[in-house]
């Protein structure tokens, strides 16, 4: 049996939530049972999009898995027509963004 600690925590500024997860594993971190902390940011209203701030994976020796976007709201504030998107990604081991885990190699 896998165990692990969960803290979940909501913050309202203005109107954007911002979802905050934190997943720590009970023992060592391993790739199927990574240390996780998530920001997720979720404007209600209008089209309730929710957009991932931030999402840091820390597995075994050599995975680790850090993506970072400013929230939607701030790129059409600040950049207007020069930058739609932007996303940075840096990460060393195979890991799926979507279960949340390090593929075996």
């Amino acid at each position: 049996m896998s165990l692990k600690a969960e803290i979940k925590v909501g913050l309202k500024l203005g109107d954007t939530i911002y979802n905050i997860t934190l997943d720590i594993p009970t023992a060592v971190p391993t790739g199927e049972l990574p240390f996780r902390f998530t920001v997720e940011g979720t404007t209600p209203g209008g089209t309730g999009e929710s957009s991932k701030l931030l999402n840091v994976a820390v597995g075994g020796t050599d995975q680790f898995y850090v993506q970072v976007a400013p929230p939607q709201a701030l790129i059409k504030e600040a950049a207007g027509d020069t930058i739609k998107d932007l996303e940075v990604v840096v990460n060393d081991g195979d890991y799926d963004p979507i279960t949340g885990l390090f593929l075996s190699v």
